[in-house]
């Protein structure tokens, strides 16, 4: 009769053990299917979701919500709604009457000044009300899934404050021109030192060519190229030389261009800092014309006058990269303020069990955006490392069909395309995942919540030619998601796959997620096309090459039930940072392991060579002085094929462009849980393999 219910979560429980027969609602056993589908659809979700019913406004809600309620709950559950958020109840009134007049209602902001941990706070919030209607034409009561978007609204308001204040102290440096650039050298930046100094506006120069203002000469011997080139060899390319302003005067500058580069080092663009000299220059070739006896004297005030001006153009190289790469650095930055502050408040010897739980949650939620962070980095700058399986693209767009819904809302008509028969890719499943998921997200964030999103899949025998690539011919399955939305500007298309670039508002959107597409196809050996005019909606098209055979592909599969626990297995841990390293031991105690750490490959290989017998398992990461992991686990496979090698990295270069060369990888950073079920899974086959 409870079936409805699901057998674990809290809310469940609490749900499954209220008192209902002492509330409007009655017992369990008497409510209505209506009530009991949207019940089990708010528990089994991964949002914050929460019902009001019946007339008495009665309020329940699923385990994601609790972190909204914060100190209200548990209490909450089962009382009058506007009670619940007394201290809102102007502002939510008008919403609930709306609601129950049939009327629906969402925004993707709202602020409100709640009163949840005792005092009042700044919140704000993503949600949609959606009224239920019964057989008799009345409203049962309404249905909201929810987002708390307070951190990203007060994020988006320290940009914005951020931008402008950047902005200023750019255009100050009006004796400078401060140009930047993407890798293609299409300017992204214009401050008003070179409107002053070289004529056009940056309205007039920006996604333009840099070479707009060199010469005919340099134009014809691709020079901005050959500086981009020096920049990247050597970090900074120099030179003085004669430019071109807009009326067509020359003007003779010194010049400094330099590589602007994302939290990952990789390179995405170029400064041009340059300082128009050509007074000095005119006063130069006077001065030798007029003494000759005097030209070394004059050269040597000149060396004088240079490394005064090269001071000068450190001093605005380093604010200018720091102004366009403030950006990470903010992201970062807000992300260490929670850590830090909620471990000075663990620290605290006063700090109560439920606030020590909030504070250890805050943690561990806080970490977590970060490496999200950081992979969507590496990703675009497909330095991710891959665990490429092969499976059927069909059946996993299937599979997460239902979660793409739950992340587009209610608003949204999901549409599939998919055909009979096999669509074998070699891909990392995971990663392919997440890369349909940002795409159908940008497609809902496109469409303003509401429209229709088609996910289809299909097979092509070539890659069409883009972004200046050529044509690629080959066996490819296709990923296409479509949307209704307002399409994209013509001026944008080339851009939309950089990082932390976003058409959306602030605060709407990071621009990493499509990024991250764009590096997971590149590093899959594939291609990502948009195709999309201006209030006709937009098509994203992932090319991914054909698996050769679909015979081995991957079926999905639970992991084997057990508690993760080493029963004194001895590992060999083997680390060169002395922090993570005195982690991974005293993680491996804690689940029961014995452990010998070596702090490099050599040290390994000798305790090795002493009694291998001692090892169920080594443990180790790839990146490391000397001896990298790959080659120590290669050398331990030729010695002894019995003893299982793990790497652990969060980044590498070989893992990158080779894969894992047969090892079982634990992505950095990695949790003790997901620890525990790699070693685990590792010493049962290696177990089941001996008793064979």
């Amino acid at each position: 009769m409870l079936s409805f219910i699901p057998n674990d979560g809290e809310l469940a429980n609490r749900i499954r053990n209220h008192p209902w027969e002492e509330t409007p609602l009655g017992p369990l056993t008497s409510w209505p299917q209506s009530l009991r589908t949207l019940v089990s659809v708010m528990l089994e979700a991964n949002q914050p979701m929460f019902i009001v019913w019946g007339a008495e406004q009665t309020l329940l809600y699923n385990d994601r919500y609790t972190s909204i309620l914060a100190a209200k709950h548990p209490d909450a559950l089962g009382q009058p709604f506007l009670k619940v958020w007394h201290e809102i109840e102007a502002d939510l009134r008008p919403l609930v009457d709306d609601a129950y007049a049939g009327i629906p209602s969402h925004t993707d902001d709202i602020m409100l000044m709640m009163e949840r941990n005792g005092y009042p706070e700044e919140t704000h919030f993503a949600y949609s009300y959606t009224p239920i209607h019964h057989q008799g034409g009345g409203i049962d009561g309404f249905f909201c899934p929810c987002i708390e978007t307070t951190e990203q609204v007060k994020m988006a308001r320290t940009v914005r404050e951020n931008e402008v204040r950047n902005r200023q102290i750019m255009d100050s440096a009006i004796d400078y021109a401060i140009v930047a650039t993407d890798l293609a050298g299409d300017i992204t930046s214009w401050n008003e030192g070179a409107t002053r100094v070289i004529g056009w506006t940056e309205q007039e120069m920006l996604g333009g060519p840099i070479d707009r203002f060199f010469t005919p000469e340099d134009r014809a011997g691709n020079r901005p190229r050959v500086e981009m080139e020096m920049a990247l060899k050597t970090g900074r390319g120099t030179d003085e030389r004669w430019h071109l302003r807009k009326s067509g005067e020359r003007f003779f500058a010194s010049g400094e261009m330099t590589v602007l580069r994302d939290a990952a080092d990789q390179p995405v663009g170029f400064v041009k800092v340059l300082r128009d000299r050509t007074a000095e220059r005119q006063a130069d070739e006077q001065l030798r014309e007029l003494n000759a006896t005097l030209e070394e004297r004059v050269a040597a005030e000149v060396d004088a006058r240079m490394r005064t001006e090269e001071a000068l153009r450190q001093s605005q190289k380093v604010e200018a990269i720091g102004q366009l790469t403030g950006g990470v650095a903010h992201d970062f930055n807000n992300l260490l303020t929670v850590i830090k502050g909620s471990v000075d408040l663990l620290r605290r010897a006063d700090v109560s069990e439920e606030r020590r739980k909030r504070y250890t949650d805050a943690i561990a939620d806080t970490a977590d955006r970060a490496a999200k962070l950081t992979g969507q980095l590496l990703a675009f700058a497909r330095r991710q490392t891959l665990k490429p399986e092969t499976f059927d693209a069909g059946e996993s767009v299937s599979a997460i069909q239902s979660m793409i819904g739950t992340l587009t809302g209610s608003r949204i008509r999901i549409v599939t395309d998919i055909p009979a028969g096999a669509h074998p890719i070699n891909a990392d499943r995971s990663q392919f995942d997440t890369a349909i998921v940002n795409m159908a997200v940008n497609a809902r964030d496109a469409m303003g919540g509401e429209g229709t999103l088609t996910l289809g899949i299909g097979k092509a025998t070539v890659i069409p030619p883009v972004r200046a690539h050529d044509a690629i011919p080959g066996d490819f399955i296709t990923i296409t998601v479509r949307d209704t939305g307002a399409g994209i500007a013509a001026d944008q298309i080339d851009r939309i796959f950089e990082p932390f670039f976003t058409t959306k508002g602030v605060g709407e959107g990071t621009g990493l997620g499509l990024s991250q597409v764009f590096g997971f196809a590149k590093q899959s050996g594939g291609e990502i096309i948009v195709e999309s005019k201006a209030g006709e909606g937009a098509a994203f098209t992932l090319y991914l090459p054909t698996a050769t055979t679909a015979a081995d592909m991957v079926a999905i599969e639970a992991s084997p039930a057990n508690d993760g626990r080493g029963s004194g297995a001895c590992i060999l841990v083997v680390e060169d940072n002395a922090e993570v390293g005195r982690f991974a031991t005293d993680a491996l105690a804690e689940l029961g392991y014995k452990t010998l750490l070596a702090n490099d490959g050599a040290s390994a290989l000798a305790e090795l060579a002493s009694d291998a017998s001692r090892f169920e398992i080594v443990f180790s990461d790839v990146v490391m002085p000397g001896m990298s992991g790959i080659e120590l686990g290669e050398e331990i496979r030729r010695l002894d094929p019995n003893l299982p090698v793990i790497l652990t990295s969060g980044y590498s270069t070989v893992l990158a462009e080779n894969g894992t060369h047969g090892f079982e990888l634990l992505r950095k950073p990695y949790s003790i849980d997901e620890l525990a079920r790699t070693l685990r899974a590792t010493l049962d086959e290696k177990r089941s393999n001996a008793g064979r």
